[in-house]
């Protein structure tokens, strides 16, 4: 902070039973009282921010994040690919201009404007990795939750062998590693890290 860093908050939700809708649970449960977001349900490219509205995230939520960015970046609203979280278990950015996209979620008719113009690799099928306890809180594709490192080098399940090979073809290497929790804790590899700012 005394070299000038800011820290802000996103408006606290209060998260009271108007912010939910729960008579058609086929439709997404969050109404638009509040803006409510979580970060997982966000991607950052270049000054692009990637914003899917879901569960855990409304369009009010995304306005605030566009008015506290303001006009140097720019939020894309993503609808209809999925109601759950984690948009990182649905497309990942690997480097400038190829992503790896969930086929199970993203087809012709939502794909991301911004992304239309991209070298896709479509995600091979996820080998299930298991849960422990009565309920898992992430599905299979936690599996598309890799890290990137850089534009040739990424951090990714040792299980998913298919996908290692999807990647080597578009020259990508990949460092095998073992997350046995992944399903149970919610989250992979890029969601158990966080940097703010990397180093060349």
């Amino acid at each position: 902070m005394k070299k000038g860093t800011r820290w802000v908050s996103a408006p606290k939700p209060r998260l009271t039973d108007e912010c939910y809708q729960r008579e058609n649970l086929d439709e997404l449960t969050l109404t638009e009282i509040e803006p409510v977001f979580d970060a997982a349900n966000i991607l950052r490219c270049n000054n692009d921010i990637l914003y899917q509205v879901s569960n855990t995230g409304n369009k009010l939520g995304a306005q605030w994040l566009q008015n506290f960015l303001g006009s140097e970046y720019r939020v894309h609203i993503l609808e209809n690919l999925y109601s759950y979280v984690h948009l990182d278990s649905t497309i990942a950015l690997l480097r400038e201009g190829l992503c790896l996209l969930n086929p199970d979620r993203v087809n012709e008719d939502n794909m991301p404007e911004l992304l239309k113009s991209w070298d896709k690799i479509w995600c091979p099928e996820m080998v299930d990795i298991g849960y422990y306890g009565d309920y898992n809180h992430a599905s299979v594709w936690v599996g598309i939750n890799l890290l990137s490192l850089n534009e040739n080098l990424v951090i990714c399940d040792e299980n998913q062998t298919e996908l290692h090979k999807e990647l080597y073809k578009h020259n990508i290497e990949v460092i095998p590693m073992k997350l046995r929790h992944s399903r149970t804790l919610g989250g992979s590899f890029h969601c158990t890290t966080l940097d703010i700012w990397r180093e060349e």
